[in-house]
């Protein structure tokens, strides 16, 4: 029987991260018009894989992802803020 758990976490993965790239970042590098198109989740849950897509030229492109790189903790924080049933 095939197990739709890292399907429901991937769609919660993706949820929150769009959120924070549309609200909750204030990094001047992240591009308004960036969008998460897939998150792929490991079947024990440990790890996930975000597919980003930006409009714009390759300049723009190589800024963003700069920009997220360096927001990952953030990003991370609050994706297991969300998920954890305790309140970190």
């Amino acid at each position: 029987m095939k197990s739709y758990r890292p399907q429901r976490v991937a769609n919660i993965v993706r949820e929150v991260v769009s959120e924070a790239i549309a609200a909750k970042l204030s990094d001047p590098r992240i591009a308004p018009l960036s969008s998460v198109t897939r998150v792929d989740v490991s079947a024990d849950l440990e790890h996930a894989k975000v597919y980003i897509s930006v409009l714009g030229s390759a300049s723009v492109q190589r800024r963003t992802m700069q920009g997220l790189q360096s927001a990952l903790g953030v990003v991370q924080r609050m994706v297991a803020r969300f998920a954890s049933p305790f309140p970190l």
